[in-house]
């Protein structure tokens, strides 16, 4: 009995993306569009994969007909291309395994945003090499594999049952404490995470401004006295 492929995963998730209104958009997505748009396939690689806890095994793409990953040396590593009948995606081989793990979701964002590269990133055409990815692609990136291995529902409730610590998550994610940290600011669940430190800051700087003219208001008459 002849069995029935697998399907491609790539083109599910690719049906994500808002496609047919990105020709007639006058400009780029926005950061909170494309964020949107990660965090969609990202919920939606998990379910193609049925993985429907942590840790994320982010591995089992390695599985995928359409994808085959081999892990190189510099500086062949961070080459994602399609070769016709499969995508390759080299990953470099001297990362250690949480970098790894980034590194694999990572690149698997750029061959899925691939067909709408110069919608999406007018400044990167198909005719520019990997390496000369705008920074653009790369925070989208990062944001997306982010998403795939510390899905924020996931993280949530984690806390909620206990496990606060970066550390702790971190292991129960198999992921870096840095990722954990990132993932912590960009849930809001971080009370020091840096948009808290740029708040304060704005904040104590408007405050600085407001007692500078306070002061100078109040002195004037005085300045103006000395003068005469």
């Amino acid at each position: 009995m002849e069995q029935t492929p697998p399907p491609n995963i790539i083109d599910d998730i690719r049906a994500v993306m808002p496609s047919s209104i990105l020709s007639y958009l006058p400009r780029q997505l926005r950061r909170d569009e494309a964020r949107d748009i990660a965090e969609r396939q990202a919920a939606t690689l998990l379910r193609l994969l049925d993985i429907t806890k942590p840790p994320v095994e982010i591995e089992l793409v390695m599985e995928r007909p359409e994808l085959v990953i081999e892990f190189v040396w510099q500086p062949l590593a961070g080459v994602t291309e399609w070769t016709g009948d499969h995508w390759k995606i080299h990953v470099n081989a001297d990362y250690d395994v949480w970098q790894a793990r980034e590194a694999l979701a990572q690149k698997l964002k750029y061959i899925l945003d691939d067909p709408f590269r110069e919608a999406l990133y007018p400044d990167w055409s198909h005719h520019d090499s990997a390496q000369r990815r705008p920074e653009s692609t790369e925070a989208i990136a990062k944001y997306f594999a982010g998403c795939v291995l510390v899905p924020t529902p996931w993280l949530i409730q984690a806390r909620e049952k206990g496990t606060h610590s970066v550390s702790g998550l971190a292991t129960l994610f198999h992921v870096s404490e840095q990722l954990i940290r990132t993932r912590l600011c960009q849930a809001d669940l971080a009370p020091n995470c840096w948009r808290g430190y740029t708040r304060c800051v704005c904040r104590k700087g408007r405050q600085a401004i407001t007692e500078q003219v306070e002061h100078l208001a109040a002195n004037r008459p005085a300045l103006s006295g000395a003068q005469t």
